[in-house]
């Protein structure tokens, strides 16, 4: 099945969408605010990857909690696009049809055929650019351990799409121990992820990323010295 909207009508559907939302969740009142984060979260059933990609990055932006579960069930291939109206929704197959869920509420949304929705496809660079949404949201959440369990999983993963996640919310974040976590997490996040990539760097580079790695009495760090091999031209350290 092919999405409704030729890509070009949907890439101007999308600017339009993405600015009447900032003025939307700009105004006071709930109202205003659930139809723009509808608007966005209907909006993933349009475009293409490239499209997709801003979408994730427009709910990720909002900070409403809600949004997650949207974010998690497009990761698992679970998303839909209802073709009639071009309503998104959560969707589980039961035999011959598929039972629907709201994606922000979870309450049920009737049934669907299998010809009368689209599943939203994603690819691995939209799978990264969830993870790093996801992580976003987290840090940003209200309870003081769920955000510093974000901020101690970005560490070990050391995932470069959720830099600037963990940038926006260090500047936010007041608890102390919750600041650390979050400042030891943005440097490992410049460690490169394969030897080669180590060799390009500055050697002031090198001899920060590895003095940083040796005081770091992590695992993680630890087993970031074990892959860096005694053959890189690291630095003389005197």
């Amino acid at each position: 099945m092919t999405r409704p909207l030729p890509l070009l009508r949907a890439m101007a559907l999308l600017a339009g969408l993405l600015a009447w939302t900032a003025a939307a969740l700009a105004q006071d009142g709930p109202k205003a605010g659930a139809e723009a984060l509808r608007a966005l979260v209907n909006a993933l059933g349009t475009g293409g990857y490239s499209q997709t990609s801003d979408q994730i990055s427009a709910l990720a932006a909002t900070g409403d909690p809600t949004v997650a579960p949207v974010l998690q069930a497009l990761a698992d291939g679970d998303l839909y696009v209802r073709e009639a109206d071009g309503a998104v929704f959560i969707a589980a197959r039961a035999g011959k049809i598929y039972r629907l869920r709201d994606p922000l509420s979870g309450q049920d949304a009737g049934e669907a055929g299998r010809k009368d929705i689209d599943k939203i496809k994603v690819n691995n660079s939209l799978r990264r650019a969830i993870r790093a949404a996801l992580g976003a949201l987290t840090l940003q959440a209200g309870d003081l351990g769920q955000r510093l369990a974000a901020a101690q999983n970005l560490f070990k993963t050391r995932d470069p799409e959720a830099l600037e996640s963990l940038d926006a919310a260090l500047a936010k974040e007041s608890d102390p121990g919750v600041r650390a976590a979050m400042a030891e997490a943005i440097s490992p996040s410049w460690w490169p992820p394969i030897p080669s990539a180590t060799t390009k760097m500055p050697k002031s580079g090198r001899l920060s990323t590895l003095s940083l790695a040796a005081k770091n009495e992590s695992t993680a760090s630890w087993l970031f010295l074990r892959t860096m091999p005694m053959s890189l031209p690291w630095p003389k350290v005197r």
